[in-house]
């Protein structure tokens, strides 16, 4: 059978990459810290094309964007109080529960 291997896979060593400075190494580790392989090297495959040319072009765009998306840094979640009304809606259906279960239960009887 004629079969030809296209897959490809494009590795980056971003501890020896010359491109990144420091800041953008140290947050690369950090955001992408599970996608690196012996804790330095990021890398992709593609195999979507029967093109190894093709495929090729595809996982250096798909190492690019990972790149990038490592490199992008989250804002910080502010926290907020919880709005009053929203604390009494809370307390007023936990009365309006209380109230049904309260029904649910046998009458008391006197024993006289």
């Amino acid at each position: 059978m004629n079969k030809v291997e296209t897959k490809v896979r494009a590795t980056l060593d971003v501890a020896a990459c010359t491109t990144l400075r420091i800041e953008q190494k140290i947050a690369l580790t950090r955001n992408l810290g599970t996608k690196l392989t012996d804790g330095r090297f990021l890398s992709t495959t593609c195999t979507e094309t029967r093109s190894q040319s093709t495929n090729k072009e595809r996982a250096v765009q798909k190492l690019i964007a990972l790149v990038r998306k490592g490199l992008v840094t989250r804002k910080k979640r502010i926290a907020t109080a919880i709005p009053t009304s929203v604390h009494n809606e809370r307390l007023r259906s936990k009365r309006a529960l209380s109230s049904i279960k309260l029904n649910r239960k046998r009458p008391e009887t006197d024993p006289s």
